[in-house]
């Protein structure tokens, strides 16, 4: 099962967790690859949550390109657009294009089994 984790922590913690990793890295041992995005500003964490609709749309409806999604989300695609970019700069989503009909479409893929969110005080 592939988790993606959302975390939100102080930046002494990020930096620590930093040093554990690169200190079991040049000792050679190898570490499992981890699907995390973290964030250090609160703000920066609200604004991606917000979009957890999306990524739950995207997972359960699987739609075939952006404007379909668009359609059954009744926004408009432009917006929708700039929110998908927003999920793609963390590699959240995923846009495969494909061609169907003669026409290219860009089909939004969330290529995890679930979602976890972890907040650290």
């Amino acid at each position: 099962m592939k988790t993606l984790t959302i975390a939100l922590k102080p930046k002494d913690e990020v930096f620590d967790d930093a040093i554990k990793a690169m200190k079991t890295a040049m000792k050679g041992k190898k570490q499992d690859p981890q699907n995390l995005i973290t964030f250090t500003d609160a703000r920066q964490f609200d604004k991606f949550l917000k979009h957890i609709k999306l990524i739950r749309l995207i997972k359960s409806l699987k739609p075939d390109s952006v404007y379909e999604l668009s359609k059954l989300m009744k926004v408009d695609v432009s917006n929708l657009n700039k929110s998908i970019q927003f999920l793609e700069k963390f590699e959240v989503i995923k846009i495969k294009v494909t061609t169907k009909n003669g026409r290219t479409l860009k089909k939004p893929v969330f290529e995890f089994d679930d979602i976890r969110i972890k907040m650290v005080a």
